[in-house]
């Protein structure tokens, strides 16, 4: 009950500031408030940045209209919904308003693979006709970091007022991503899709129940929550009550859904896998060369395949346009009770249908460990999670204005993720205190390989878990000698584009 009422005055609270802004906005107007630049200095702020004024300049951002990132960086007045979108509004007002800038976002359209192109084509562009349209780009990590090479992007390190140390930066981020001590790209509190393509096991409840499960929560914190207490409870569990007898179908019920594509990748992190590995000379070593990572992928292969192919209890989803195997066919099984766990990324509670399922309808944990031994429980990001980039069409008279900006709307976001991992995920989308404990420890630890974050440029290294798996194939070594040669001369090429082998 007291968690309930915390969660109605928390809601209600927001609806009231909210309806201030609409009324704040009304008459009219239908764009936010001019500033003046008089604020600034950073009076208890989390940045170091002096007081700045930029005299109302815009600093142009390019990015995706795609829903998914739609109001990640700035929301129009009159679509403010919900105490995020209030925070995002805020954040707006107040960069703006320390700085004397403004923000100016243009979304650019585009569906599909293209869609994920867009930016950076529109980047490219500008740089090539000298349009000075763009300052920023803000796109996924996939579709822009195999791009470093093309002299697309500056130097973030090399920016005034970008601090990279400050906590308000993924420093994992920046680790992996740094090459020669630069930095391309950044992410962080600004970059809210790096919460919400967190992946994460969902329980239902009710089927939890219905089998006599015990305290799930529980065997998290006691460290026993790992593939092999996943796989006891699934064994099994498939019946077959749908319209086609003797074959899996919506109709029957399961202890896992998954899919071979984005139910393979956060394996990568949970079962503590490398990839590549920064090192002292300025560039990259490529873990799967090592004895010691082949064993134990052959080992992960095991296990996944095992979970996947011979439990008689998980569900393969196939997979589909813009990921609605992850956002429409799982969470509508699952809000069926036709599942125990699922694997999907935490936006998965904003679909209607986890959205209407009843108070404690379904429990987040995280990824499984792949054994007791292991000390931490590991998340993986989608890398189509958003990064800042700097484009070249960026005059250098304007950085030290684009440098602070970045700094500033990082700094900023603050509030834009308490209000939706601590209020929207915690209290607005569950009911149980049980489930803030677990998100914690699912954000805490972030873990994404820099053969991750450079994978289109190390030749795909990072998607061969998905291919073995999909051919259910245990032989990682077979498989890796087989394309040694060309990841290794991949990652060379890459690095040799910097000119860091040589330094």
């Amino acid at each position: 009950m007291k968690n309930k009422i915390v969660r109605f005055f928390s809601l209600l609270l927001a609806v009231v500031f909210i309806a201030g802004i609409a009324v704040a906005c009304s008459g009219g107007a239908d764009k936010p408030p001019e500033v003046t630049g008089n604020g600034g200095g950073n009076d208890g702020k989390r940045d170091d940045l002096p007081k700045l004024n930029f005299n109302g300049e815009a600093v142009k951002i390019a990015s995706r209209e795609f829903q998914w990132y739609y109001k990640e960086l700035t929301v129009n007045p009159d679509e403010v919904v919900d105490i995020v979108d209030t925070a995002v509004y805020k954040r707006e007002l107040a960069v703006n308003n320390r700085l004397g800038i403004k923000l100016e976002n243009n979304l650019l359209a585009g569906l599909g693979k293209e869609g994920y192109e867009v930016v950076i084509n529109a980047l490219r562009t500008d740089i090539n006709t000298g349009d000075g349209l763009y300052d920023i780009g803000v796109n996924n990590i996939y579709h822009t970091m195999g791009h470093t090479t093309e002299e697309l992007f500056y130097d973030l390190n090399s920016f005034n007022y970008i601090n990279t140390s400050k906590e308000y930066y993924y420093s994992q981020f920046v680790k992996n991503a740094t090459i020669g001590n630069k930095l391309y790209a950044v992410m962080g509190d600004g970059t809210l899709s790096a919460m919400k393509f967190a992946f994460a096991t969902f329980f239902n409840q009710q089927v939890a129940a219905d089998m006599q499960i015990g305290d799930l929560y529980q065997v998290v914190l006691d460290g026993k929550w790992t593939y092999e207490y996943q796989y006891n409870l699934i064994r099994d569990t498939w019946k077959d009550i749908g319209e086609q007898p003797y074959a899996m179908d919506d109709g029957d019920t399961f202890g896992l859904i998954t899919n071979t594509v984005l139910g393979v990748d956060p394996y990568w992190s949970s079962f503590n896998l490398g990839i590549l590995t920064p090192n002292e000379t300025n560039g990259y070593t490529i873990t799967l060369d090592l004895k010691a990572a082949q064993s134990k992928l052959t080992s992960a292969l095991e296990k996944i395949n095992n979970l996947f192919y011979n439990s008689n209890g998980t569900r393969i989803l196939a997979h589909e346009s813009d990921d609605n195997e992850m956002t429409t066919t799982g969470p509508r099984l699952f809000s069926q009770n036709q599942t125990l766990f699922a694997t999907f990324r935490l936006d998965a509670v904003e679909s209607p249908f986890l959205r209407d399922m009843p108070s404690n309808g379904y429990g987040i944990i995280p990824m499984p460990k792949f054994d007791e031994n292991q000390k931490n429980y590991y998340t993986y990001v989608h890398d189509l999670s958003s990064v800042f980039v700097v484009s070249y069409g960026c005059a250098p008279d304007r950085h030290d204005m684009v440098g602070a900006a970045i700094e500033c709307f990082f700094s900023e976001s603050e509030d834009v993720r308490h209000q939706f991992f601590e209020i929207a995920l915690k209290v607005k989308y569950q009911d149980d205190e049980n489930n803030s404990k677990m998100l914690d420890i699912i954000i805490d630890h972030i873990k994404l390989d820099a053969g991750w974050i450079y994978s289109d440029a190390a030749n795909g290294i990072a998607l061969c878990l998905r291919t073995l798996v999909q051919a259910e194939s245990n032989n990682f070594t077979s498989w890796y000698t087989r394309n040694q040669s060309k990841f290794v001369n991949s990652v060379e090429d890459f690095l040799t584009q910097f000119e860091f082998l040589d330094q």
